[in-house]
Parts: structure tokens; C-alpha cells; sequence
């Protein structure tokens, strides 16, 4: 079995890498630090299987599961997405583009075993890490209102109130550019508006700024 791995964070793509390794039915992983990376290289080396961080720069994991399914079904391409942030509209995002699982960055080896046994003798099979279902089906409707937003997200709404610029979120909380614009633009679309003053509003309106 040949994998690939998308993580713009190098010890945890080596680190999966060395696991995955360990397995007696892998037989190479390949690391892309960015979907750019992968996509130049897809039609040219065989990946049976595609391990993807939902947050990348350029193009982020969820686009670009999207733009894999357009050419790429669930049975000629395995995906899963792996996140160190447990968030129920985040993973339910994920699977309704088309992944076929979706697992925790601290993941063990013997489930990443199992994860990949399943999918593999049934690519229509949907994976969720053990602990997820009951992480996320435990997690509240909302913060104030029944629209969910994650710690990070509930973070940059704060940001927001004060009308700071994305490079100024971006140096407060120690994430890249393209990170923030990332869960900017998820909250955008939580919220079902397409500019910045809109946001703003909703956000005042709904309680969750004062």
C-alpha cells in the first residue's frame, strides 16, 4: 500500500510517517508539505491512500478533498483527515465533502491499523476515531446560540469586536495568515454572511459580542 501524507508540520508528518512505516502492509509514505505539492505529483506517483491535515496553507484540507472528489471516488481514493481539534461541524464538514474518515493527531498505532483495515475492505465505511463520537456528540449546540463554533473560533470573535486586521489576529495568536483567514472564513459561513461588517453584526446580534 503506498500513502501519502499532507502535514505542513514536519515532526508530526515524520512521526506519522515512522508509524505507518511500522505496519506490515505499508509499503511507502510519502510526505507534501502543502496540497500544491500533492496535486503536482498526484497523477504521477500511486497513492492508495491520502492522510490530510485540515488546516494547510495555500489550499487548506477541506477544499481540497473537494477538489479530489471531483475525479477521485471513495473506492480509487482513500481519504482521511486528522486534526488535533475535536470539532463536530469541522468533522461533519469533512465527511459530507467525501473523506472517508476522520481520526485525532494523537492517534495510536493499533487504531491507525485498524482505520485503515476498514476503509480499505469497505471504502464506503466511515471512520471516526475512537473517542470522537462520544467527544463530539457530547459537545454543546452552540456557545450562545444553536451555531457552533469551535475554542479557536470563539477566540477570533473576540478579535473581531475590535475591527483588527487578519495579520494583527494572526500575531496575537501566534498562527499563520492564511490559519486565521482559514476560520474567518468558516465563521463567515456559519453565520451565512459574505463580508467582514456582516459578520460583525450577526455576531453583536446573536450574543456572542456585546
Amino acid at each position: 500500500m503506498d500513502i501519502s501524507i499532507v502535514e505542513d508540520h514536519k515532526l508530526v508528518a515524520q512521526f506519522l510517517k515512522t508509524s505507518l512505516l511500522q505496519l506490515n502492509f505499508v509499503e511507502s509514505v510519502r510526505i507534501y508539505n502543502s496540497a500544491t505539492e500533492f496535486l503536482r505529483n498526484l497523477d504521477i506517483l500511486k497513492t492508495d491512500l491520502l492522510i490530510l491535515d485540515v488546516y494547510l496553507p495555500e489550499v487548506n484540507g477541506l477544499d481540497l478533498v473537494s477538489e479530489l472528489r471531483h475525479t477521485k471516488t471513495k473506492a480509487a481514493l482513500r481519504i482521511v483527515m486528522f486534526s488535533s481539534l475535536i470539532d463536530r461541524d469541522l468533522i461533519n464538514n469533512a465527511l459530507e465533502r467525501g473523506a472517508n474518515g476522520f481520526f485525532p493527531k494523537d492517534i495510536s498505532l493499533d487504531e491507525l491499523s485498524k482505520m485503515i483495515r476498514l476503509i480499505f475492505n469497505n471504502p464506503l465505511e466511515t471512520y471516526l476515531g475512537e473517542g470522537l463520537v462520544r467527544a463530539v456528540s457530547s459537545q454543546k449546540e452552540g456557545f450562545k446560540t444553536d451555531i457552533h463554533l469551535s475554542p479557536i473560533e470563539k477566540r477570533l470573535t473576540k478579535s473581531l469586536e475590535t475591527s483588527k486586521t487578519i495579520n494583527d489576529i494572526a500575531l496575537e495568536m501566534d498562527l499563520s495568515f492564511e490559519t486565521v483567514q482559514f476560520y474567518v472564513n468558516q465563521i463567515m459561513r456559519k453565520f451565512e454572511v459574505d463580508s467582514m461588517d456582516q459578520l460583525q453584526f450577526k455576531l453583536v446580534e446573536q450574543g456572542f459580542v456585546c
